[in-house]
């Protein structure tokens, strides 16, 4: 029976699991990056690939062996493209379509001195959302894949996940029509060759998952 992992920081975070909420069947992988163009002076925040589980999950311990294999040796799908379809509002080149309950699975990009947060969660949840019972779950994984439920200079966090239910999501019953928004909590690292030492900026990003719109497998 997998550990249950209660972390201890601020409660408006994604926190905790609870034995009693169905374990999601699927899982999406998402790897983000930010890049800038010094000629057009301008940013970008977008997903860069995605994939998809194969298969279902028999438990969340099934969930973790296919993480840590995704961290260790990732397989990356066809990427389908960005849809522009409107929502509840306009969607970014951030936001994630999908519409069942899943497992969310995040990858930062090595093309950035960046990494989960040392200081707290990975990710949280809009406030709009809490007690909706739409986000559980917020934990990084360490270079090996292996679960680190107190995160801290000494390990720098590539890859995190949360669990998301789209379901609760929906706003009018019978509809599949939703907006989620979560955040991502990253440090950007003074300095790439020494990431336990360097100084850090701690950033938030503001991604959701919606239907219809965005971005998906």
């Amino acid at each position: 029976m997998p550990q249950i992992l209660i972390p201890t920081w601020d409660p408006d975070i994604i926190i905790g699991r609870d034995p009693a909420k169905s374990t999601p069947k699927k899982a999406v992988a998402i790897e983000v990056d930010l890049s800038f163009d010094p000629a057009s002076k301008k940013a970008t925040l977008q997903i860069i690939k995605v994939a998809k589980s194969s298969g279902n999950f028999s438990d969340h311990a099934d969930f973790l062996k296919w993480a840590k294999g995704q961290v260790v040796s990732p397989t990356w799908g066809r990427k389908v493209g960005f849809n522009p379809t409107k929502g509840k509002r306009k969607p970014t080149k951030m936001s994630l379509k999908y519409k069942d309950p899943f497992y969310l699975f995040v990858k930062l990009s090595d093309n950035l001195n960046w990494r989960f947060a040392a200081d707290g969660a990975p990710l949280s949840m809009d406030r709009y959302w809490r007690n909706k019972e739409v986000f559980f779950d917020s934990f990084s994984f360490d270079d090996h894949g292996d679960i680190v439920p107190n995160p801290s200079t000494a390990t720098t966090c590539k890859h995190a996940y949360t669990i998301v239910n789209c379901d609760k999501a929906k706003e009018t019953p019978g509809s599949d029509d939703f907006e989620a928004r979560f955040n991502l909590h990253v440090d950007l690292v003074e300095n790439p060759t020494d990431l336990v030492n360097s100084s850090y900026i701690p950033i938030i990003l503001d991604p959701d998952v919606r239907w219809p719109g965005g971005d998906g497998p």
